[in-house]
């Protein structure tokens, strides 16, 4: 059914969740996910005890950032229906999106097995095989996705990504020109390939290319950090230190965690012989270095031992105390299944609504 016709019918079974909840998985998949959430919210509010709706709920929340309100329905959803593989495919990106990847694998592979015809299990086994290093596993899971749905920007993108990773900028500029000829104004596809072509620009109009890729991606998308860092580094490999810092800053802005960004910061001050601002950034930026070695850390042990509350509160205090307020939640959130605490849960309550104010301002 084209997308036409499933407005039509949306509009005409206004009471009908099942129409909405497919319109809002087409919505989603090419990559509008304003109009998508609001598709999926409709079917959802019909069917809240509906593990299948919850889950597309969960994705919805994610897109929108709401990693909390997502990690609440899942966690309900998985209590009423533990195989359903649509709620273990959402929560394998949950997992993903904090970099909880062994978890994501484990949670996967139990999504394949227990729906091979899910596009979105197979996209979550991509990304998940990806994140471990398991190049051609996830490119066989990518390329199954896409035969279930290939019109899916978002596996289109997360292909295009993976195979970026992997050194394949080829096939990954070629899927990901595909994916925009889809949703020529998606964010993701055009900030990931403008960041690929910004790296290996060797000409001005490569330059230009990846330049105007970036500004779309940040016209899309203003929240996002990523096409802002991207392009004010391709800024400062040109020599344009004025609007490499105005990127910079925006993104450290936008995100305070975005420790990458000092480094950029402190070089294009010292290339301005702004010494003082720029030893700042460097200092930040070392901060920012021993945050992610700490952080590894703890995610090493906690593979080991997942269950172990002292572990968990560690990592949330540490991703807190750097601003990392979306994982500090979920880690808080994991040591809560494990010991409830009044006074925990509502000083994570008072994060989660202070991200959410945050993302909407």
């Amino acid at each position: 059914m084209s997308l036409a016709r499933l407005r039509q019918e949306a509009a005409r079974r206004a009471h009908d969740p099942e129409i909405h909840l497919l319109l809002g998985w087409r919505l989603r998949r090419m990559g509008d996910k304003t109009a998508a959430f609001e598709a999926i919210f409709k079917a959802y509010e019909m069917r809240r005890l509906d593990p299948v709706y919850m889950a597309a709920m969960a994705a919805a929340n994610m897109d929108a950032n709401d990693d909390a309100a997502a990690a609440e329905l899942l966690r309900s959803a998985s209590v009423r229906a533990p195989n359903s593989p649509e709620v273990l495919a959402q929560q394998a990106h949950l997992q993903l999106k904090h970099g909880r990847f062994a978890d994501a694998l484990r949670t996967a592979r139990r999504a394949v097995e227990f729906g091979r015809h899910l596009p979105e299990a197979w996209q979550a086994l991509g990304r998940a095989c990806a994140a471990e290093k398991q190049a051609d596993e996830a490119f066989r899971a990518f390329e199954r996705a896409l035969r279930l749905a290939p019109d899916d920007v978002d596996a289109l993108t997360d292909y295009g990504e993976a195979l970026a990773r992997f050194g394949r900028f080829k096939q990954a500029e070629t899927i990901l020109r595909r994916a925009l000829r889809l949703a020529p104004r998606a964010p993701r596809p055009l900030g990931i390939l403008g960041a690929q072509l910004a790296a290996r620009a060797a000409t001005v109009t490569e330059r230009t290319e990846a330049a105007s890729l970036l500004q779309r991606a940040i016209d899309a998308a203003p929240q996002e950090p990523d096409p802002r860092y991207h392009l004010g580094m391709l800024y400062l490999r040109q020599g344009r230190m004025t609007d490499a810092i105005e990127q910079l800053k925006t993104c450290l802005e936008l995100d305070p965690g975005y420790g990458e960004a000092h480094d950029g910061l402190g070089r294009a001050y010292t290339l301005l012989g702004q010494r003082e601002e720029a030893q700042r950034h460097f200092v930040a930026f070392q901060r920012f270095t021993d945050y992610r070695r700490e952080a590894s850390h703890l995610e090493l042990r906690l593979r080991r031992a997942p269950r172990d509350v002292n572990l968990l509160l560690r990592a949330a205090r540490l991703h807190e105390r750097y601003g990392a307020i979306p994982s500090a939640i979920l880690y808080y959130r994991r040591a809560l299944d494990v010991r409830p605490d009044a006074k925990l849960e509502q000083h994570v309550r008072k994060l989660g609504n202070w991200e959410t104010g945050k993302l909407g301002n």
